[in-house]
């Protein structure tokens, strides 16, 4: 119920501290949409007051309530990730600006710690209306390491990208969404590796707002 709202203005006098002793470095400043239907007036004002780098769009709560921590019953599962799948199929057609869908399969992942031997395919069509809207708008797809380290299973990730893949998707993110810093850059490569074993060869990054993909033999 209340909004996390960074100082960007702050965090880039910050950035800018760091690259004067750092030089060699340049530090790029994104920020993470969490989509509220109710904001998108607030959504936009903010966007548009800043000039990120790159824009994250992402869906993490069924009816209020984050799905990291929300408690359900098993019997609720499937009425839950239809309702947040039908909510971020809303958010990708709304009028936001951003650049990268996130963890598609956020919801999905807690779901499965409840019900282990759920699969991701039973949804292929909600998943498929999703990716064939950020095809169209030119968004890449965000494959999130934390969301699949958790999930634990190399075949839902290939059935993930054969979906999109099959809806024409081409633009791929890769995110260790570390939390900490032992976390940042954990199994990069391996998850790389996985994309590229689904027919994918770059993975794709922003800087200003602007594309640039960059093949996955060369980042490793």
């Amino acid at each position: 119920g209340k909004d996390a709202l960074p100082d960007f203005l702050r965090q880039r006098e910050v950035y800018d501290e760091i690259s004067k002793e750092h030089p060699a470095v340049t530090l790029m400043q994104g920020v993470e949409v969490g989509y509220n239907a109710q904001r998108l007036s607030d959504v936009k004002r903010v966007l548009n007051s800043f000039p990120f780098d790159l824009i994250n769009l992402s869906v993490h709560d069924y009816k209020g309530y984050d799905m990291y921590a929300f408690d359900f019953a098993p019997e609720d599962a499937d009425e839950i990730l239809k309702y947040n799948f039908s909510t971020i199929a809303q958010a990708v057609s709304d009028d936001i600006d951003f650049d990268i869908l996130c963890h598609v399969d956020y919801a999905f992942k807690s779901v499965k710690k409840k019900i282990k031997d759920l699969k991701i395919d039973l949804y292929a069509d909600f998943l498929e209306k999703i990716f064939k809207i950020i095809v169209k708008r030119e968004k890449a797809l965000e494959i999130n390491i934390r969301v699949q380290r958790s999930i634990d299973d190399q075949t839902h990730l290939k059935t993930l990208l054969s979906i999109y893949k099959r809806a024409g998707g081409k633009l791929l993110a890769l995110s260790d969404d570390a939390h900490r810093l032992n976390d940042y850059l954990n199994e990069t490569q391996k998850y790389a590796e996985i994309i590229k074993s689904c027919g994918f060869d770059s993975l794709r990054f922003y800087i200003r707002r602007k594309p640039i993909d960059v093949n996955i033999d060369q980042l490793f």
